[in-house]
């Protein structure tokens, strides 16, 4: 016997309690262990990785290096070629033009006379025309005919020609309406043999396709489909198009 805290507990059961805690922390530890190697192996494959990634960072750096000494030897060169070309080109030489004196007089002739001309205009009013819808003549806006027209009944035509060409004729009130005459003709009509000749056509006349559908169905079949001669003949619907049938919300079938 073991006196704990007061307590007497027996010793074997106090070694067993013990050992089962040993085991507990013996396993953590090696979780802890495992873990810690895992993590480390970890590290080392991100950090070789990384280090690959920057020696691939520095070597685009170095061919970038070298291609901008390229291009500035290029320009180098291309500016020595620019400057050879301009020392050997011919140098420009400017012509100058003397001017021709020129007299007062000369100058008198030569201006331009201009003078104002004022004109004044009078627009004409527009002239409206009133007709009735059921007459047939048409009146001047002033009319007193025209005013007699009621307004529900009243047809406005801003030119004349258009009420002339719907069928109007001119009041008294609108002038200078000219009449033309049709000039009638009188032609002798030639004599010309007809020659005749007899064509013989054979003409097949093409069988009109009926559609056909149950009342209680949702689908259009033609008349030689083996479905629509299941319908009976009570239930049948006969349709001269199809429109029609797709109309009144029938579907078609295989057969259309």
């Amino acid at each position: 016997m073991v006196f704990v805290f007061g307590v007497d507990i027996p010793l074997v059961e106090m070694i067993f309690v013990l050992t089962i805690i040993l085991v507990i922390l013996l396993g953590l530890l090696i979780y802890l262990v495992i873990g810690q190697v895992k993590l480390k192996r970890e590290l080392k494959i991100v950090i070789s990785k990384e280090n690959v990634e920057l020696g691939d960072l520095k070597e685009i750096q170095e061919e970038e290096k070298g291609n901008i000494g390229l291009l500035r030897a290029i320009k180098s060169e291309l500016d020595k070629l620019l400057y050879s070309r301009l020392q050997r080109a011919p140098k420009e030489v400017k012509v100058v033009k003397k001017k021709k004196k020129t007299t007062r007089k000369k100058r008198a002739k030569e201006a331009v006379k201009v003078r104002t001309i004022i004109q004044r205009i009078l627009k004409r009013p527009k002239e409206i025309y009133v007709a009735a819808k059921d007459g047939k003549i048409l009146h001047i806006k002033e009319c007193p005919f025209a005013k007699k027209i009621r307004e529900e009944s009243r047809i406005i035509f801003k030119s004349k020609t258009k009420a002339f060409n719907e069928g109007y004729k001119a009041c008294s009130c609108i002038k200078n309406v000219k009449i033309k005459k049709k000039k009638i003709s009188k032609r002798k009509a030639a004599k010309k043999t007809l020659e005749f000749r007899t064509v013989v056509k054979t003409v097949v006349q093409k069988q009109k396709k009926r559609y056909v559908a149950s009342v209680d169905g949702d689908t259009v079949h033609q008349e030689n489909c083996p479905f629509a001669k299941k319908i009976g003949e009570k239930n049948r619907v006969y349709f001269k198009s199809k429109t029609k049938a797709f109309d009144k919300g029938y579907k078609a079938c295989y057969c259309i």
